[in-house]
Protein backbone atom coordinates (compact mmCIF):
# COMPACT_ATOMS: atom_id res chain seq x y z
CA UNK A 1 0.00 0.00 0.00
CA UNK A 2 2.55 2.51 0.61
CA UNK A 3 4.59 1.59 -2.38
CA UNK A 4 1.38 2.23 -4.24
CA UNK A 5 0.63 5.51 -2.25
CA UNK A 6 4.39 6.60 -3.09
CA UNK A 7 3.84 6.17 -6.70
CA UNK A 8 0.76 7.98 -7.38
CA UNK A 9 2.16 10.96 -5.13
CA UNK A 10 5.25 10.95 -7.28
CA UNK A 11 2.41 10.81 -10.56
CA UNK A 12 0.25 13.84 -9.05
CA UNK A 13 3.92 15.88 -8.15
CA UNK A 14 4.70 15.19 -12.24
CA UNK A 15 1.34 16.62 -13.48
CA UNK A 16 1.49 19.65 -11.12
CA UNK A 17 4.85 20.41 -11.76
CA UNK A 18 5.38 23.58 -13.93
CA UNK A 19 6.57 23.20 -17.68
CA UNK A 20 9.74 25.03 -16.54
CA UNK A 21 10.87 23.07 -13.88
CA UNK A 22 12.37 20.48 -15.86
CA UNK A 23 14.63 23.00 -17.16
CA UNK A 24 15.98 23.85 -13.39
CA UNK A 25 15.15 27.47 -14.28
CA UNK A 26 12.79 29.81 -12.76
CA UNK A 27 10.87 32.51 -15.16
CA UNK A 28 11.33 36.32 -14.49
CA UNK A 29 8.70 37.70 -12.57
CA UNK A 30 6.35 39.09 -14.87
CA UNK A 31 4.77 42.75 -15.32
CA UNK A 32 1.31 43.95 -15.24
CA UNK A 33 -1.17 42.05 -17.27
CA UNK A 34 -3.85 43.93 -17.89
CA UNK A 35 -4.95 44.23 -22.04
CA UNK A 36 -4.73 44.10 -25.65
CA UNK A 37 -6.48 44.81 -28.52
CA UNK A 38 -9.06 42.25 -29.37
CA UNK A 39 -10.33 43.99 -32.44
CA UNK A 40 -8.68 43.66 -34.80
CA UNK A 41 -6.59 40.67 -33.04
CA UNK A 42 -3.03 41.99 -31.33
CA UNK A 43 -0.35 39.77 -33.05
CA UNK A 44 0.38 38.03 -29.44
CA UNK A 45 -3.52 37.20 -28.77
CA UNK A 46 -3.49 35.49 -32.40
CA UNK A 47 -0.26 33.54 -31.23
CA UNK A 48 -1.82 32.48 -27.93
CA UNK A 49 -5.00 31.56 -29.19
CA UNK A 50 -3.59 29.51 -31.90
CA UNK A 51 -1.53 27.67 -29.65
CA UNK A 52 1.16 24.86 -30.38
CA UNK A 53 3.79 26.45 -28.43
CA UNK A 54 3.83 24.37 -25.72
CA UNK A 55 5.31 21.13 -27.57
CA UNK A 56 7.55 20.34 -28.99
CA UNK A 57 10.56 22.76 -28.77
CA UNK A 58 10.91 23.63 -31.90
CA UNK A 59 7.35 25.06 -32.16
CA UNK A 60 6.72 22.86 -35.56
CA UNK A 61 3.40 22.68 -33.84
CA UNK A 62 2.54 26.32 -34.18
CA UNK A 63 0.34 26.75 -37.13
CA UNK A 64 0.71 30.16 -38.22
CA UNK A 65 4.16 30.69 -39.78
CA UNK A 66 4.65 34.07 -38.28
CA UNK A 67 3.68 33.26 -35.01
CA UNK A 68 6.27 30.48 -35.38
CA UNK A 69 9.42 33.02 -36.72
CA UNK A 70 7.94 34.89 -33.62
CA UNK A 71 8.63 32.14 -31.34
CA UNK A 72 12.10 30.69 -32.44
CA UNK A 73 13.44 34.47 -32.93
CA UNK A 74 16.87 34.18 -30.74
CA UNK A 75 15.90 31.08 -29.64
CA UNK A 76 19.55 30.29 -29.17
CA UNK A 77 20.00 33.29 -26.34
CA UNK A 78 16.83 33.67 -25.17
CA UNK A 79 15.12 30.65 -22.66
CA UNK A 80 11.89 29.14 -24.39
CA UNK A 81 9.76 29.72 -20.99
CA UNK A 82 10.45 33.47 -21.37
CA UNK A 83 9.41 32.94 -25.41
CA UNK A 84 6.50 31.25 -24.46
CA UNK A 85 5.62 33.95 -22.25
CA UNK A 86 5.64 36.32 -25.33
CA UNK A 87 2.19 33.83 -25.91
CA UNK A 88 0.86 33.42 -22.80
CA UNK A 89 1.54 36.95 -21.21
CA UNK A 90 -0.56 39.09 -24.25
CA UNK A 91 -1.42 40.89 -22.04
CA UNK A 92 1.23 42.08 -20.18
CA UNK A 93 3.21 44.50 -23.42
CA UNK A 94 3.64 47.20 -20.85
CA UNK A 95 5.74 49.98 -20.08
CA UNK A 96 5.50 52.63 -17.31
CA UNK A 97 6.37 56.02 -19.27
CA UNK A 98 6.49 58.35 -15.97
CA UNK A 99 9.61 60.67 -16.48
CA UNK A 100 9.10 59.83 -20.10
CA UNK A 101 8.66 62.89 -22.66
CA UNK A 102 7.65 60.55 -25.68
CA UNK A 103 6.91 56.46 -25.50
CA UNK A 104 10.31 56.30 -27.89
CA UNK A 105 12.55 56.90 -24.86
CA UNK A 106 11.27 53.64 -23.51
CA UNK A 107 10.06 51.86 -26.42
CA UNK A 108 12.57 52.37 -29.28
CA UNK A 109 11.90 51.90 -32.74
CA UNK A 110 11.97 48.46 -34.06
CA UNK A 111 10.18 47.45 -30.65
CA UNK A 112 7.19 48.83 -30.89
CA UNK A 113 5.06 45.58 -31.06
CA UNK A 114 6.83 44.50 -27.92
CA UNK A 115 6.55 47.36 -25.88
CA UNK A 116 10.03 47.70 -25.43
CA UNK A 117 10.24 43.78 -23.43
CA UNK A 118 13.42 42.45 -25.10
CA UNK A 119 11.99 38.70 -24.27
CA UNK A 120 9.11 39.48 -26.63
CA UNK A 121 10.89 40.73 -29.88
CA UNK A 122 10.08 38.18 -31.90
CA UNK A 123 6.52 39.65 -32.17
CA UNK A 124 8.13 42.60 -34.19
CA UNK A 125 9.22 40.43 -36.97
CA UNK A 126 8.34 41.00 -39.85
CA UNK A 127 6.75 38.23 -41.61
CA UNK A 128 4.08 37.90 -44.99
CA UNK A 129 2.49 35.37 -43.26
CA UNK A 130 0.82 37.58 -40.19
CA UNK A 131 -3.13 36.92 -39.47
CA UNK A 132 -4.43 40.28 -41.20
CA UNK A 133 -7.82 40.98 -39.55
CA UNK A 134 -10.60 43.44 -41.66
CA UNK A 135 -12.59 45.68 -39.89
CA UNK A 136 -15.60 47.55 -41.33
CA UNK A 137 -15.82 51.32 -41.52
CA UNK A 138 -19.04 52.69 -41.70
CA UNK A 139 -19.80 56.09 -42.06
CA UNK A 140 -15.85 57.01 -41.56
CA UNK A 141 -15.31 55.40 -38.64
CA UNK A 142 -14.16 52.03 -37.25
CA UNK A 143 -15.46 50.53 -33.78
CA UNK A 144 -12.12 48.72 -31.75
CA UNK A 145 -12.72 46.97 -29.50
CA UNK A 146 -9.54 46.33 -26.17
CA UNK A 147 -9.66 43.23 -24.11
CA UNK A 148 -8.77 44.53 -20.52
CA UNK A 149 -7.96 41.63 -17.87
CA UNK A 150 -8.38 45.03 -15.34
CA UNK A 151 -10.06 47.87 -16.24
CA UNK A 152 -8.63 50.94 -15.41
CA UNK A 153 -10.01 54.67 -14.89
CA UNK A 154 -9.41 57.61 -15.54
CA UNK A 155 -7.55 56.65 -18.62
CA UNK A 156 -6.20 58.24 -22.13
CA UNK A 157 -5.92 56.47 -26.15
CA UNK A 158 -3.81 57.12 -29.03
CA UNK A 159 -4.62 54.85 -31.75
CA UNK A 160 -2.37 55.12 -34.82
CA UNK A 161 -2.10 53.73 -38.51
CA UNK A 162 1.05 52.56 -40.30
CA UNK A 163 1.93 54.79 -43.46
CA UNK A 164 0.82 52.59 -47.07
CA UNK A 165 4.64 52.44 -47.27
CA UNK A 166 4.77 50.24 -43.97
CA UNK A 167 5.24 46.86 -45.36
CA UNK A 168 4.38 44.18 -41.94
CA UNK A 169 6.26 41.30 -44.20
CA UNK A 170 9.95 43.02 -44.79
CA UNK A 171 9.40 45.69 -41.76
CA UNK A 172 9.64 46.33 -38.39
CA UNK A 173 7.87 49.23 -36.95
CA UNK A 174 9.14 52.99 -36.13
CA UNK A 175 7.47 55.59 -34.65
CA UNK A 176 8.04 57.69 -37.71
CA UNK A 177 6.04 55.33 -39.64
CA UNK A 178 2.94 56.01 -37.80
CA UNK A 179 0.00 58.50 -38.03
CA UNK A 180 -2.29 59.27 -35.31
CA UNK A 181 -6.36 58.57 -35.71
CA UNK A 182 -8.64 60.47 -34.24
CA UNK A 183 -10.60 59.06 -31.02
CA UNK A 184 -14.18 60.05 -31.01
CA UNK A 185 -15.52 58.13 -28.75
CA UNK A 186 -14.55 55.33 -26.24
CA UNK A 187 -17.20 53.42 -23.94
CA UNK A 188 -15.98 51.66 -20.45
CA UNK A 189 -16.82 48.61 -19.58
CA UNK A 190 -19.22 48.58 -16.40
CA UNK A 191 -18.21 47.32 -13.28
CA UNK A 192 -19.35 43.25 -12.92
CA UNK A 193 -20.32 41.01 -9.48
CA UNK A 194 -20.37 44.56 -7.34
CA UNK A 195 -16.70 45.44 -8.01
CA UNK A 196 -15.93 48.87 -8.93
CA UNK A 197 -11.81 48.94 -8.16
CA UNK A 198 -11.08 45.88 -9.73
CA UNK A 199 -12.68 44.17 -12.65
CA UNK A 200 -12.38 43.25 -16.03
CA UNK A 201 -13.74 44.40 -19.28
CA UNK A 202 -13.85 45.30 -22.96
CA UNK A 203 -13.46 48.50 -24.07
CA UNK A 204 -14.98 50.05 -27.24
CA UNK A 205 -12.85 52.43 -28.97
CA UNK A 206 -14.41 54.46 -32.00
CA UNK A 207 -11.54 56.30 -34.20
CA UNK A 208 -12.16 58.38 -37.59
CA UNK A 209 -10.34 56.38 -40.86
CA UNK A 210 -9.25 58.48 -43.63
CA UNK A 211 -11.15 58.09 -46.56
CA UNK A 212 -7.72 57.16 -48.07
CA UNK A 213 -7.05 54.33 -46.01
CA UNK A 214 -10.11 52.30 -46.04
CA UNK A 215 -9.46 50.66 -48.91
CA UNK A 216 -8.94 47.14 -47.93
CA UNK A 217 -5.42 47.28 -48.03
CA UNK A 218 -3.13 45.50 -45.31
CA UNK A 219 -1.57 47.95 -42.98
CA UNK A 220 -0.49 47.64 -39.38
CA UNK A 221 -2.75 49.80 -36.16
CA UNK A 222 -1.35 50.52 -33.08
CA UNK A 223 -2.89 51.03 -29.74
CA UNK A 224 -1.61 52.62 -26.65
CA UNK A 225 -3.29 52.85 -23.65
CA UNK A 226 -2.27 54.69 -21.10
CA UNK A 227 -3.40 54.83 -17.33
CA UNK A 228 -3.75 58.35 -15.89
CA UNK A 229 -1.50 57.98 -12.26
CA UNK A 230 1.89 58.69 -11.95
CA UNK A 231 3.37 55.50 -13.25
CA UNK A 232 1.79 56.37 -16.21
CA UNK A 233 0.99 52.52 -16.80
CA UNK A 234 0.72 52.21 -20.35
CA UNK A 235 0.02 49.15 -22.61
CA UNK A 236 0.93 48.20 -26.34
CA UNK A 237 -0.20 46.05 -29.39
CA UNK A 238 0.18 45.93 -32.61
CA UNK A 239 -2.48 44.62 -35.01
CA UNK A 240 -2.52 43.74 -38.70
CA UNK A 241 -5.66 45.09 -40.18
CA UNK A 242 -7.75 45.76 -43.33
CA UNK A 243 -10.46 48.62 -43.20
CA UNK A 244 -13.09 48.11 -45.62
CA UNK A 245 -15.83 50.10 -46.36
CA UNK A 246 -17.39 52.73 -48.72
CA UNK A 247 -18.25 55.86 -46.83
CA UNK A 248 -14.73 57.34 -44.91
CA UNK A 249 -13.81 60.32 -43.17
CA UNK A 250 -12.93 63.29 -45.12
Amino acid sequence: MKKRFSLLAGMLFALTMPAHAADNTEPKAIGPKHGATLVPKARQVICEQDGGYNHPDDGSNIPNAACRNAFLYKAETIPIWERRQMFTEWPAYSQNLAGTQHPSEKVPDGQLCSAGIARFEGIDQPHADWQVSSVAVKDGQATLHFDATQVHEPSKWTVSLAKPSFNAATDTLKWSDLTQLEVTKVIVPPPTKGDHVKYAGVYQIDVKIPADRADGKQTLLYVQWEREDPARETFFSCSDVRFNGLSAAK
